[in-house]
């Protein structure tokens, strides 16, 4: 499976088999249109183990092609929302082992909570430089096999 993301955001997947051998002076084959003012911004194989979105509008159609990728072992996420949606796309990355949600907003007690049973191999969890509440600390507590957890600026808020 190949993917591609383009810079504002749009993903497309292929079989690998779509693609033919290209010899001395072929043209090669155009994979991806894209507009004049998009261009491709991430393309990769399905055996890939890492992943980094940096702000691209994170959606469904950004984690759809993830759902393809089960080796998937580190995932970076940053200045995005986070929402349910992205927690059931976590969903489908069960070796995922150190995720970093630098910079996102929205990361309520209970999007921990859901990650806390969905993510059972979760290693590394970077959180720097979000907002949260201080309930979100009791789910934090309960990530079995975390062994680093970064809080660097941080801001903490009664509600």
């Amino acid at each position: 499976m190949v993917v591609t993301v383009s810079h504002e955001g749009y993903v497309k997947s292929q079989p690998l088999s779509a693609y033919r051998a290209q010899r001395r002076g072929g043209r090669g084959k155009a994979a991806t249109a894209v507009k004049d003012e998009d261009f491709v911004e991430l393309a990769g194989l399905g055996s890939v183990r890492s992943v980094k979105f940096v702000s691209v509008p994170v959606g469904n159609a950004a984690f759809h092609f993830l759902r393809g990728w089960k080796s998937l072992e580190n995932l970076t996420i940053q200045t995005a929302m986070v929402t349910d949606v992205l927690a059931d796309h976590l969903l489908q990355l069960p070796h995922l082992k150190k995720l970093s949600l630098e910079n996102c907003r929205g990361i309520t007690p209970q999007f921990l909570h859901h990650l806390q049973g969905a993510l059972p191999n979760l290693e590394t969890l970077v959180l720097t430089g979000t907002n949260m509440s201080d309930d979100c600390f009791q789910f934090l507590g309960k990530f079995g096999r975390i062994t680093s957890l970064s809080l660097n600026q941080t801001e903490v808020t009664d509600k």
